[in-house]
């Protein structure tokens, strides 16, 4: 082949996908997402870890604001082997022209983060520079999580599986299906006495049984 008809193909394909980015809005019709599945085991002794909570939180960026937003939480809980699956999904109307996902464990006894911080991260739209899809697309991955102990305090304790209930339960979300973190949560929070007694601590505890009851009741 001709190196002038290979020119003319070239440029054929990148007018076309410069027509299609042109008539494309920057935020995606559609954000879809693959299977994410892995195993969570024990840092120190390669053990799995069973019935453990798996936390994912999707955040969205978008041209209107300068900071994420999350659109969409999960949280499935382990088997006795530490295996867990997240299923596909699509979802409209997320206002995102980017987006991941992060994820988090719960588990009394470990750390709620592994040490390294696991991400999803989208498929790129652009090729040559333009963008030829209108969805955005996270990819199907397989991901391999260790904790380690939990070595603080009872109020650090306290904080941390605080900070992650209100992370991975989104407040402005288009879809919410925590309830089980907030469940494993609040169990753990019936051997940490002295959580209840702190004010601060206490009113997220309410504000987390709100939002439990507001998930239980969508499930009926």
């Amino acid at each position: 082949m001709k190196k002038s008809r290979i020119a003319k193909i070239v440029f054929g394909l990148w007018a076309v996908l410069f027509a299609y980015s042109a008539l494309s809005d920057d935020l995606a019709k559609h954000v879809i997402a693959g299977e994410v599945s892995g195993v969570v085991i024990d840092k120190e002794t390669g053990k799995p870890i069973p019935d453990a909570i798996v936390a994912m939180r999707f955040e969205r960026g978008n041209t209107g604001h300068s900071s994420p937003h999350c659109f969409r939480s999960i949280a499935v809980q382990a088997d006795e082997q530490g295996r867990f699956r997240f299923a596909s999904w699509s979802q409209e109307k997320t206002l995102a022209n980017h987006a991941y996902g992060e994820l988090v464990v719960h588990k009394p006894g470990y750390k709620t983060r592994p040490s390294e911080r696991l991400l999803v991260h989208e498929e790129s739209r652009e090729f040559l520079g333009i963008r030829y899809s209108n969805d955005l697309h996270l990819p199907a991955t397989t991901v391999h999580i260790e904790l380690g102990p939990w070595l603080g305090s009872e109020a650090e304790r306290t904080s941390e599986i605080f900070g992650i209930a209100g992370d991975f339960s989104c407040v402005w979300q288009a879809y919410n299906d925590s309830l089980p973190l907030l469940l494993s949560i609040r169990e753990e929070m019936k051997t940490l006495p002295s959580a209840k007694i702190e004010t601060n601590a206490y009113s997220i505890y309410m504000v987390m049984e709100k939002k439990i009851l507001e998930l239980q009741s969508a499930k009926k």
